[in-house]
């Protein structure tokens, strides 16, 4: 499509995705701020990888690629302590406590970052993690009541080296929330009903197989479609 139907952009024509390599937050951590040439004010999705992953992952699994084609502004980052070198100078490898607890500031930092873009809607914003990036990014919803909405693929309760997501949704109010969670992945399909129910608007989408994450989507197209949609319109359909 032309954009027409997401954001006002003065009537231009979108043009071609420029990815812009950039970093965010006091510790400049990185990530790639996707968006088509002549961009304003258009929905954004901020993506969080799972452990052990990059923000590559998201094109792996076809979530960027199909976010994109609904001319929407992407800005996927690796989380603290990924990456080429570690994002923020020191490995996850290593840390403790008290650097797990810098993920969900980190995920703030990341829409503060995005809110002052002309590209970017402000009040457009949705957030989309995997595994312990869900559970940072839950966090990070449940904190800032201007994300439009979220889903998060395979969070982990109550917590996930210690970011710990038992009453998150508490805060949800009556955004839309999908919750990814598949049978045979541990506790995950139960974690996912479980935390739905907290939310007012809140759905889990319960996968057969054991697919963890974002390769969830990668594995059912139907929920990955269904995903793109509220990240894109912030509407569960």
């Amino acid at each position: 499509n032309n954009g027409a139907n997401n954001g006002a952009n003065n009537g231009e024509p979108l043009g071609e995705y420029q990815a812009e390599e950039v970093t965010f937050g006091p510790d400049s951590l990185p990530g790639t701020f996707q968006y088509p040439e002549n961009a304003a004010g258009l929905p954004t999705v901020l993506l969080m990888h799972q452990l052990s992953q990059t923000r590559a992952e998201w094109t792996r699994h076809q979530v960027l690629p199909a976010l994109h084609a609904e001319n929407v502004v992407t800005l996927a980052v690796d989380l603290r302590g990924h990456g080429n070198p570690a994002a923020g100078g020191k490995a996850f490898a290593q840390f403790g406590p008290s650097d797990w607890a810098k993920l969900a500031p980190d995920a703030a930092a990341a829409l503060a970052w995005l809110r002052t873009r002309p590209e970017v809607d402000p009040d457009r914003i949705s957030i989309v993690g995997g595994s312990i990036g869900a559970n940072a990014a839950m966090l990070a919803f449940a904190a800032d009541d201007r994300v439009r909405s979220g889903a998060f693929l395979s969070p982990g309760l109550p917590d996930y080296r210690g970011v710990n997501i038992t009453t998150a949704l508490d805060s949800a109010g009556d955004r839309n929330v999908f919750i990814v969670g598949s049978r045979g992945d541990g506790n995950r399909a139960q974690d996912a009903e479980t935390l739905a129910a907290q939310a007012e608007n809140g759905e889990a989408i319960v996968l057969d197989g054991s697919a963890h994450g974002a390769s969830q989507l990668a594995a059912d197209e139907a929920t990955r479609a269904r995903v793109v949609k509220l990240l894109t319109t912030g509407l569960r359909e």
